[in-house]
């Protein structure tokens, strides 16, 4: 570990740390490598006294609150005196169903099991107590990538958010952060008023006849629902977009997708069959699966833009161009490589979109960001950098 935190210090000697410009008012927030417990309650006046402090302590993960405080270097909560907070919002993409996790169990000891290995939280061969740790497939951040467009599209088209006002950061290990830049008034928005941002987001209490998406008989007059249009607004409009975006496996007729993309006039001909199940379906793929913690937490603390999580080795880095992301070594800032020994076979994986073939205690040669995001999961063991 101590070529690690080498690296990590070098690295944070000249690191471009995104702050915003009130960092000032900010609460900062480091865990020290080695330790579980997190250093609270930190506040600078200058980036100079907050790169000296990183330097000293060097930071496996590093965080500021998306609160304002006027004091926010005490530790009492009520003596900070909060003046606002950023809206921001957090996508995992382990919460996102069907995403493929490969998960394996570790022990202090260097012994590491797969879930078919182990009968408790137990190691099998020492009897010491098991951390559970995992790789993330690609498969799954091209899922949150979809989560992330879905809800950049409603804070900007719902919400009336500019897209100047909206940053995107892959968050270094498995999911996404949004920053929402609010005015001075909107900040001081509550818990309360952000979980129903959340609601909406997720979807809660949205259904078909809400919408007015089914047929209607009032008295003897019949109203005949028409479908949701891409022009639309809202959760018609979301819906819609997810017709289009799942017709194939819907298997919707052409002019049902030709009717809903807004290139036929509304026609009450143009019914959709087995609507009421597919409608509620699609109500489901327009869900966007944010955590809510996050977003109503005025007090959140957010891991800072360009530093680097000390779950993988990978920066927080922002996203200019969402849906061409993809999770490559690129986002390591560490160049060259190294020699490690796997504590368990590691066959026909992909990591970082690269196709890897370890065996289980014997070493290789290998690109040192690999080898970083190996070793921080606890799966490897670097024995020299080259």
């Amino acid at each position: 570990m101590k070529q690690i935190i080498a690296l990590f210090k070098e690295y944070y000697r000249k690191a471009q740390l995104i702050l915003p410009k009130d960092y000032a008012l900010r609460e900062f927030a480091i865990q020290p490598f080695n330790s579980n417990t997190y250093i609270r309650h930190l506040a600078f006046s200058s980036v100079n006294e907050l790169r000296k402090y990183i330097l000293e302590k060097i930071p496996r993960h590093l965080y500021y609150s998306s609160a304002r405080y006027e004091n926010p270097g005490l530790k009492d909560m009520e003596s900070k005196k909060w003046l606002g907070s950023d809206l921001v919002f957090d996508i995992d993409v382990d919460h996102i169903p069907d995403c493929n996790i490969t998960e394996y169990w570790i022990c202090p000891n260097k012994h590491v099991f797969t879930n078919e290995q182990i009968k408790d939280n137990r190691c099998p061969i020492c009897g010491a107590s098991l951390e559970k740790t995992s790789i993330v497939t690609d498969e799954c951040i091209t899922k949150g990538v979809r989560e992330l467009v879905k809800l950049v599209d409603i804070l900007v088209e719902d919400f009336g958010f500019t897209k100047d006002k909206i940053k995107s950061y892959f968050s270094g290990h498995r999911g996404f952060h949004v920053h929402v830049e609010l005015n001075e008034q909107d900040s001081l928005m509550d818990s309360n008023i952000r979980r129903e941002i959340v609601d909406y987001i997720l979807g809660l209490g949205i259904n078909i006849h809400q919408l007015k998406l089914t047929d209607e008989k009032i008295g003897r007059v019949k109203r005949h629902a028409l479908l949701p249009r891409i022009n639309d607004y809202g959760w018609r409009r979301r819906i819609a977009k997810a017709l289009i975006e799942y017709k194939k496996d819907l298997n919707v007729e052409d002019i049902i997708v030709d009717y809903v993309s807004g290139k036929l006039q509304p026609n009450v001909s143009h019914t959709l069959n087995n609507a009421g199940v597919i409608l509620e379906n699609l109500i489901d793929k327009a869900k966007v699966l944010v955590d809510e913690k996050v977003t109503i937490d005025i007090h959140r603390l957010i891991r800072i833009p360009g530093s680097i999580n000390g779950k993988t080795g990978l920066m927080v880095t922002e996203l200019k161009s969402i849906e061409s992301f993809k999770l490559t070594p690129k986002l390591s800032p560490f160049k060259g490589y190294a020699v490690l020994k796997p504590f368990i076979d590691l066959k026909n994986m992909s990591i970082m979109s690269m196709k890897i073939d370890l065996r289980k205690n014997t070493p290789v040669k290998i690109e040192l960001p690999i080898a970083i995001y190996i070793h921080l999961k606890g799966l490897g063991e670097i024995m020299r950098i080259i």
